[in-house]
């Protein structure tokens, strides 16, 4: 039977597809299961198999529900991709009179003046993100309700996607026999569980590295003022290696993990590796890490293309996350490049009520996603109550009909 306070997310990732399931309280996740697997039928953050993805997701959801001895019919699920992007606007109202109390439908007023229409056919928009408020040019004002103003003014981000890579995916969660209460951009679930406020306010960079893409959110607030996904991930970097090496992409993948580094300063020794299945081969150290450095260097200039302009907002510097994150060196280069403290992000102290339910702490951060689809859920399902001024998206919830998109941003 389900237990009607649990909250699933869904992580659709490219390399992996995690779900973690728990019931969330005052912003603390009590976990009750979590799973991974290996993705099928997505690449680039896009379902490209339809039949292989769900049959992933409904293996992963059954294990999840045997963990934690409860059965789930609806999730939230988090999804990525180079589709993804913003745009920022602003929207501005006049009250009638300056003793005027502003209400929720002044906030309903003010956005939708502000938010982002598609510029083109085929796009949807997923989120809408109020970064500040200004009344009576009084700014930093984060919830005007209650207050007397005779002018309104609302800065935001809308998050923009593909309809029909959105489409796809909700459609690959139904089949799987599971409705979706709501689809959200990975990168906002992931600040979610990885990302301080007090570090949200002072402004962060968001870097995801993947295996197939680099996801990046900038934050100044509570939420992103800005998105961007890049073409590039950790399998580059196994790419060239296996380029150059001529061993198969699954080896270099294992040499990068158990050998590489991307500064050569970096390393201890110069030593031999030994690689090459069937016939032996051998590289130097310092010959894998010039191959590694070249590329992550490259990786990182794509980086500051997309976020030289917010390096100056960044107090809290760059909080790094994804797998290709803990390649040794890359945290410097990044360092080095953007002239700003970085970290390798952890899941929030405060975030989960039972951390040991994992067995080992490092374990947390395949789920990062995941955790945060499920804090966030639980602000969604408390939208009128916490957050009435965010748009929410509507879903058809009848399996095995087409998807219904209905444009309704409150």
């Amino acid at each position: 039977m389900e237990n009607k306070n649990l909250i699933t997310g869904i992580d659709l990732g490219s390399s992996k597809i995690a779900v973690a399931i728990g019931d969330c309280k005052d912003g603390e996740i009590n976990l009750k299961s979590y799973e991974i697997e290996e993705s099928v039928g997505i690449r680039g953050g896009v379902i490209v198999d339809l039949k292989a993805a769900c049959e992933c997701i409904s293996r992963i959801i059954q294990k999840a529900e045997k963990k934690a001895k409860t059965e789930i019919t609806s999730v939230f699920i988090g999804i990525s991709g180079q589709h993804l992007h913003s745009n920022n606007n602003e929207g501005k109202i006049s009250l009638s009179t300056d003793q005027e109390e502003i209400g929720v439908q002044h906030l309903k007023e003010v956005i939708f003046k502000a938010k982002t229409s598609p510029s083109s056919l085929g796009l949807e928009v997923l989120h809408v993100l109020p970064s500040e408020f200004i009344l009576d040019n009084v700014a930093g004002v984060k919830n005007p309700i209650g207050l007397f103003g005779k002018e309104l003014k609302v800065k935001l981000t809308s998050v923009i996607g593909i309809t029909t890579a959105i489409q796809n995916a909700i459609r690959c969660v139904h089949l799987a026999g599971l409705d979706v209460e709501h689809v959200i951009a990975n990168m906002i679930a992931t600040g979610e569980a990885i990302l301080y406020p007090e570090e949200k306010d002072l402004g962060v960079g968001l870097i995801d590295l993947g295996s197939h893409l680099t996801d990046i959110a900038i934050y100044k607030g509570e939420y992103p003022a800005y998105l961007s996904s890049l073409p590039y991930g950790g399998e580059n970097l196994s790419r060239e290696i296996a380029t150059r090496l001529h061993v198969s992409l699954k080896e270099a993948e294992e040499i990068k993990k158990s050998h590489g580094v991307c500064l050569r300063y970096l390393l201890d020794n110069n030593e031999e590796i030994n690689f090459g299945k069937p016939t032996a081969k051998k590289i130097r150290k310092l010959e894998l890490a010039e191959i590694i450095e070249e590329k992550s260097e490259m990786l990182v200039s794509h980086i500051f293309a997309r976020i030289g302009n917010y390096l100056p907002l960044l107090g809290s510097g760059i909080v790094l996350t994804g797998g290709t994150s803990n390649l040794v060196g890359l945290k410097e280069v990044i360092e080095q490049k953007m002239n700003l403290p970085v970290r390798i992000g952890g899941i929030r102290t405060d975030l989960i009520a039972n951390p040991s339910i994992f067995q080992k702490p490092s374990e947390s951060m395949e789920y990062a996603t995941s955790l945060g689809l499920i804090a966030y859920g639980k602000r969604v399902r408390d939208k009128e109550k916490n957050f009435p001024w965010e748009k929410e998206n509507i879903y058809d919830k009848t399996i095995g009909k087409v998807f219904n998109w209905i444009k309704n941003f409150f």
